[in-house]
C-alpha cells in the first residue's frame, strides 16, 4: 500500500489517541511523525511524476532519431506535464522548436531549461541561434559568448557570435572570431566569405580579397562572392579587377539588377561612360524600382555635367527614398547646377554641346578641349593601372586642367598621390572628388584608406 493511502489511516489513530491523553511529549511526537508521512508521499509521488517523465522522455528521444519530429514534440510535452522540471526534456523540446522555425517559442523552452538548472554549451549555442534569428543580436552574442565559455573549442559558437558581431557593425569583433573558426580547423568557405566582408569594412581590403578569393575555390558560381571581392579590388584602385570580378558575376546572374549597377561602376571609373550609363539603364529595366540604379545613374550624370538628366533620375530616387536627406540634398545639388549651367552664355558654334556635357562647367569649354581632357583622363587610368603612379598624376592634373568638374579625375589622381604615399594630396583630391559627387562610394572609400595610412607610422 502506497504511504499516501497510509496517512488518512494513520492521521485517524493518532487523534483518538491524542483524544485519550494530554501528555506534551506524546503530541509532538505525533505532529513530527505525521510531517515524515506527509513529505514521503510528496517524495513518492514525485519519484513516481519523473519516472513517468522519464519514459515519455526516452520515447521523444528514439522518435526525433528517426526522424519523427512530430510524435517527438508530443513525447516531449508529454513528459514536461509529468514533471514540469525536467530540464532535458525542455531542451529537446526548444531543439524541435528551433527547427521547426518557431524562434520565439524555442527562446521560451530554453529560458526553462535554464530555470530548471540546466545550463550547458548545447542549451547556449540553440538558445544563440535562436536569438540570431529573431535579430536580438545583443542576446544571440551573449549566449554564444556563454557556449565558447563552457566549451572553447566550439566553432558553431565562434561562427554565430563572429557573424552577430557583424550585424551590429562591430567588425573588428567578427573578424577576431571568425579567425577563431579558423584557428580550430573549420575551413567552411562561408567561414572565409564572411571573414573577407567584414575586413572589408574595417578598410583592409588586401585581406578581404585574400578570404573572399579563397571563398570562391569552394563556391566559384556564387556571384554575391564576385561582388563583394569587386568592391574590395575597387577600393584599392585595382578597377580593372573589379569589373572582370563584376563581369563574371553578371557572366553567372544575367538577371541581376545589382550586378549591372556595381559594372556600371566600373566602367564609369575606367572612363567609359556609355557603357556604364548602358548597365544602369539595363538594371532599371531588370527593376524599375531600383533605388541605387537611379542614383549610380544620376551621380554619373552629375560628375559628368549632365545636369538634366541628373535631375530626372534624382527626382526618381528622392520619389522612392522620400526620407532619405542624403537623396534629397544631391538632388538639390543638381538643380543648382542646372540653373548655373542655364544661366551661362550660350555657346559659339564652334563650342559643342559635347564640349558642356563632358566638363559640366558654366563656362563651356569647347569640344577640342572636351576631347583633350577626356584623353588625359582615359591615359591616366590605364598609368594607374600600370602602377606607373607619377606618370598617371601628370596626366590627370591636365585632364583636371582642363575639366575641373570632373570627380572621376579627381579620384584617380587621388589614389595615384595614395599609391605614392602623399596622403595630404591624395585626402585633398578625394574631399573634392565629395564635394563634386557627395555620393561618389568609391571616392569615400578611398579618403578613409588615405586618412588611415596617414595616421600610420611608416617603416
Amino acid at each position: 500500500m502506497h504511504s499516501y493511502f497510509i496517512v488518512p489511516l494513520y492521521s485517524q489513530q493518532i487523534r483518538s489517541i491524542l483524544e485519550d491523553t494530554d501528555v506534551i511529549g506524546l503530541k509532538l511526537f505525533t505532529a513530527c511523525f505525521l510531517f515524515f508521512l506527509l513529505q514521503q508521499s510528496a517524495n513518492a509521488f514525485d519519484a513516481e511524476a519523473r519516472i513517468r517523465a522519464e519514459a515519455a522522455f526516452r520515447e521523444g528521444v528514439a522518435a526525433e532519431s528517426a526522424g519523427d519530429n512530430a510524435r517527438a514534440m508530443r513525447a516531449f510535452t508529454q513528459a514536461l506535464e509529468a514533471d514540469p522540471d525536467y530540464g532535458p526534456a525542455w531542451l529537446r523540446r526548444g531543439r524541435l522548436q528551433l527547427k521547426a522555425t518557431d524562434y520565439k517559442q524555442a527562446v521560451a523552452d530554453l529560458n526553462l531549461a535554464v530555470a530548471a538548472g540546466l545550463e550547458n554549451a548545447d542549451l547556449y549555442e540553440m538558445r544563440g541561434a535562436a536569438y540570431s534569428h529573431l535579430e536580438h543580436w545583443k542576446y544571440a552574442i551573449a549566449d554564444y559568448t556563454r557556449c565558447v565559455e563552457a566549451d572553447a573549442k566550439r566553432t558553431a559558437c565562434w561562427a554565430g557570435r563572429g557573424f552577430a558581431y557583424g550585424q551590429i557593425e562591430q567588425f573588428g569583433s567578427a573578424a577576431r572570431d571568425l579567425t577563431r573558426v579558423l584557428e580550430l580547423g573549420d575551413g567552411d568557405p562561408k567561414t572565409y566569405a564572411l571573414r573577407g566582408a567584414a575586413y572589408f569594412k574595417t578598410g583592409e581590403m588586401e585581406k578581404a580579397i585574400a578570404d573572399l578569393t579563397k571563398a570562391l575555390e569552394s563556391q566559384p558560381d556564387d556571384p554575391l562572392l564576385y561582388l563583394i571581392r569587386a568592391t574590395a579590388y575597387a577600393g584599392t584602385g585595382n578597377e580593372q579587377q573589379a569589373l572582370r570580378d563584376r563581369e563574371q558575376a553578371v557572366r553567372l546572374d544575367s538577371r541581376n539588377a545589382e550586378a549591372y549597377v556595381a559594372r556600371g561602376a566600373s566602367y564609369h571609373a575606367l572612363g567609359r561612360h556609355e557603357e556604364g550609363f548602358a548597365d544602369r539603364t539595363r538594371a532599371l529595366k531588370l527593376n524599375p524600382q531600383f533605388a541605387e540604379a537611379y542614383l549610380g545613374r544620376g551621380s554619373a550624370h552629375l560628375s559628368l555635367g549632365q545636369y538634366d538628366e541628373a535631375v530626372k533620375d534624382l527626382r526618381k530616387l528622392v520619389e522612392l527614398k522620400p526620407d532619405d536627406a542624403e537623396a534629397q540634398a544631391l538632388l538639390q545639388r543638381a538643380l543648382d547646377a542646372q540653373q548655373q549651367a542655364t544661366e551661362a552664355p550660350k555657346p559659339t558654334p564652334q563650342e559643342t554641346a559635347e564640349g558642356r556635357k563632358e566638363t559640366g562647367t558654366s563656362k563651356v569649354i569647347p569640344a577640342s578641349g572636351a576631347a583633350l581632357a577626356r584623353k588625359h583622363y582615359e591615359t591616366g587610368r590605364k598609368l594607374l593601372g600600370q602602377s606607373k603612379f607619377s606618370s598617371a598624376v601628370d596626366e590627370l592634373s591636365k585632364a583636371i586642367a582642363l575639366n575641373a568638374k570632373n570627380a572621376f579625375a579627381y579620384n584617380a589622381r587621388g589614389y595615384a598621390y595614395l599609391r605614392l604615399k602623399q596622403y595630404k594630396l591624395a585626402i585633398a583630391d578625394f574631399d573634392t572628388a565629395l564635394r563634386l559627387n557627395p555620393r561618389y562610394r568609391n571616392a569615400s572609400r578611398n579618403r578613409e584608406a588615405a586618412r588611415r595610412a596617414a595616421q600610420t607610422p611608416q617603416q
